[in-house]
């Protein structure tokens, strides 16, 4: 995923910060079911709360998260992810991307974290990139 220009210089994703802004968009993880087939959103599968589980997976401490942009359908910014296939070549007419919805937030810490920062689908390809705020 390439990097959008307005992307701050690199010293910013490896710094130290209690607070960290999103330079890329979250995306939900791969299998996470954020909602029911009635439609309606499962407890604790909002954007927000999966972050904060990321987190917690990876050792961070409890956090403040605020969504700063993607609150509701319109707003979102929707980003597309490569979809694993597995060792073999795609078949005719299989398709390998998807759009899926990305959002934007403000993560504080109530003590100093080293970066990267960087969770979510596709973390490693350039998505759920978090820079640090002076």
């Amino acid at each position: 995923v390439p990097l959008p220009l307005s992307t701050p210089s690199l010293n910013t994703f490896f710094g130290e910060s209690r607070v960290w802004v999103s330079s890329t968009p979250f995306v939900l993880p791969a299998g996470r079911r954020r909602f029911r087939r009635n439609g309606k959103q499962r407890t604790g599968e909002s954007p927000q709360a999966c972050l904060q589980k990321l987190l917690a997976r990876f050792g961070y401490p409890p956090a403040d998260i605020a969504l700063t942009h993607g609150t509701n359908i319109a707003d979102q910014e929707w980003v597309t992810v490569h979809e694993a296939t597995g060792a073999q070549r795609p078949r005719k007419g299989e398709r390998t991307t998807r759009m899926l919805p990305g959002f934007r937030f403000r993560v504080s810490f109530e003590t100093p974290i080293a970066g990267p920062l960087a969770v979510g689908h596709s973390c490693h390809f350039g998505l759920g990139l978090f820079a640090a705020q002076s």
